[in-house]
């Protein structure tokens, strides 16, 4: 099978959700009466190198890990480009 743009679950049509795994922390200021200020301050430290997609259907199972492959589903591939994602299921 030719690989195609992944647009939709290649499981079960839903929905893909991407979650780029982020590591920031919250800043907070020590106020004169001795407590931690209600505001803060969202200081960012980039990105920790993990990504992974999954489906937003609960009942499907199609996840993939941060190489973007999936346990459950093995025959299913997915590449990355600078035009998008792609699937390729083999058989």
């Amino acid at each position: 099978m030719r690989k195609k743009k992944m647009n939709k679950c290649p499981v079960c049509g839903g929905q893909l959700m991407f979650e780029e795994c982020c590591q920031y922390s919250l800043v907070h200021f020590i106020t004169a009466h001795g407590k931690m200020s209600k505001k803060a301050k969202r200081r960012d430290y980039g990105g920790i190198e993990g990504s992974f997609i999954y489906c937003s259907n609960e009942k499907c199972d199609f996840v993939t890990d941060t190489d973007y492959k999936s346990e459950k589903h093995p025959d299913i591939q997915i590449f990355e480009d600078e035009q998008g994602f792609w699937v390729e299921r083999r058989e």
